[in-house]
């Protein structure tokens, strides 16, 4: 095959043969290179020596560059594109990025080199290895300085199994049969909202939007995959299995033979108050599920987002790959895995290039 005469024509050639897996992932390349060529094209306000030797080349547009005039002096290109990302820009635009976006971008870009580099396009002198490992270590700094890792923090198991063994308020008799009735299905509800939320890691909107049609064939499966639609309209599975015993239960007491047609559009979480009874069960009621079980424990301050963390945590601390409790957790980028849980998985080789490879 022809060398490419330019980058746009090495761009075009790339995007028809390059082997992404995920049109999120296409998507975020594209914006990767379309922003690493605005990059190259920048002079503005730039001493001429900071300037890398490509960018001091005649060129109409960056994309008319050819990629073989990359050499040995531009192999912190990668590095000075996300120093460029990192840096406040006008009020046009969006940057300065976060540090996640910075990788995403940066591996895009990265990518295409190295797809150009197999091919034989770039100069043999410029190396894309010793290019990835200078971004690299200016990446790590910036994660040390500004991470947002989360602490695990205390152990909510008790907290998941509170409403397993709750007793009833002394003041409530089996006597009182509609209101024991009603007390029994919350206890229920509570409970097994808990543990598909310990059990998920799901955000508490994607199980709230929850309908019962969704667990279609409970009475007899083991594992239930259900989709959610999490951040973005972005869609992915959520697996229940060890929680589907608590939410047997309380179908059960609703009503339902486990075994019949669910009905459509009838929530799985709804409210027991006789005030707002059968509606959809809101985002204060599952805060206040958490907090009294947490409050009666005599435990700190626990929230719903608690448990998706612990869940991250657990997942990382079993060996899970991190692509896996990427695909588990429905966030769109292993990267955040890693920015949010460095502290857990200590692992300095899930490099730039393993973001490409588990998207």
């Amino acid at each position: 095959m022809e060398k490419p005469q330019s980058l746009e024509q090495a761009y075009q050639r790339y995007t028809n043969q390059n082997d992404l897996r995920s049109v999120h992932t296409v998507a975020a390349y594209t914006r990767a290179i379309e922003q690493f060529l605005e990059f190259l094209g920048d002079r503005r306000g730039q001493n001429a020596e900071r300037l890398l030797p490509v960018q001091r080349l005649k060129f109409t547009t960056p994309e008319a560059l050819p990629p073989e005039r990359f050499s040995e002096a531009d192999q912190d290109v990668f590095k000075r594109f996300a120093e460029w990302l990192l840096a406040p820009g006008s009020k046009s635009e969006r940057k300065p990025y976060a540090p996640a976006t910075v990788e995403v971008r940066v591996a895009g870009v990265l990518h295409w080199f190295q797809f150009m580099e197999a091919q034989g396009w770039l100069s043999p002198d410029f190396s894309v290895e010793v290019a990835a490992n200078l971004v690299r270590n200016v990446m790590k700094s910036q994660r040390d300085s500004t991470s947002k890792a989360v602490n695990p923090g205390q152990d909510l198991q008790p907290v998941v199994y509170f409403y397993d063994s709750q007793a009833p308020p002394r003041t409530l008799t089996r006597t009182d049969s509609e209101r024991y009735r009603r007390w029994e299905l919350t206890r229920l509800r509570n409970r097994a909202f808990l543990h598909s939320l310990a059990e998920t890691g799901g955000r508490v909107s994607e199980l709230l939007n929850l309908d019962v049609a969704a667990l279609q064939g409970i009475g007899s499966s083991h594992r239930i995959r259900v989709e959610v639609i999490g951040k973005g309209h972005y869609p992915y599975l959520i697996v229940l299995h060890e929680s589907l015993a608590a939410l047997r239960d309380y179908l059960r007491h609703r009503g339902f033979t486990l075994d019949q047609e669910f009905p459509l559009e009838e929530p799985l979480f709804i409210s027991h108050d006789k005030r707002y009874e059968g509606s959809r069960m809101s985002r204060i009621v599952a805060w206040r599920i958490v907090r009294r079980a947490a409050q009666a424990l005599g435990m700190a301050e626990v929230s719903p987002q608690d448990f998706r963390h612990w869940r991250a945590i657990q997942l990382i601390q079993q060996g899970i790959p991190l692509h896996e409790v990427q695909s588990l957790l429905g966030h769109r980028s292993v990267e955040t895995i890693r920015l949010l849980y460095a502290h857990v998985t200590n692992d300095d080789s899930d490099d730039l290039q393993q973001i490409h490879n588990k998207t």
